[in-house]
């Protein structure tokens, strides 16, 4: 009789076991991963400005892409601006030639400005994305329109 009683035990100790594991495969199909990164600040008392060309078709610096207008020569004023952050940013914006900061997007990850008139001449496009932790980045390219 008692040999009964210790093998139902030993049996129900097995289904709960397997029940369990049943459980926790099923929960690790639904897992989902955060990663959390913390903005860091550098404080510097030089200005260095870091633009890397990418196939001479985009200018690219961490955190922002200017993929129009290029580094070429233009031949009309006409001319798509389109700019993207790596992340959902707080805002996104460009100037022209050192000028006012315009902010085109709130909450976004991509700006884009279609037939955007520029004089004949050397132009420099400064894009600007600020991060959700309210850090500045910048990207610049020079472009020239021949007429």
């Amino acid at each position: 009789m008692k040999m009964k009683k210790d093998k139902r035990k030993v049996v129900f100790i097995l289904l709960v076991f397997f029940a369990y594991l049943v459980v926790l495969y099923f929960l690790s199909l639904h897992k989902s991963v955060t990663i959390t990164t913390s903005p860091t600040t550098t404080v510097s008392t030089t200005t260095t400005t870091v633009a890397t060309t990418v196939s001479s078709t985009t200018t690219t610096v961490q955190g922002i892409t200017i993929i129009s207008p290029k580094n070429m020569v233009y031949n009309d004023g006409k001319i798509t601006v389109s700019i993207k952050a790596d992340d959902i940013s707080n805002w996104i914006g460009e100037s022209v030639d050192n000028g006012t900061i315009v902010k085109e997007c709130y909450s976004c990850l991509s700006f884009e400005r279609y037939d955007m008139s520029f004089p004949i001449g050397k132009h420099t496009l400064t894009a600007y994305v600020e991060d959700s932790g309210g850090n500045l980045k910048t990207a610049t390219v020079e472009f020239t329109v021949s007429s």
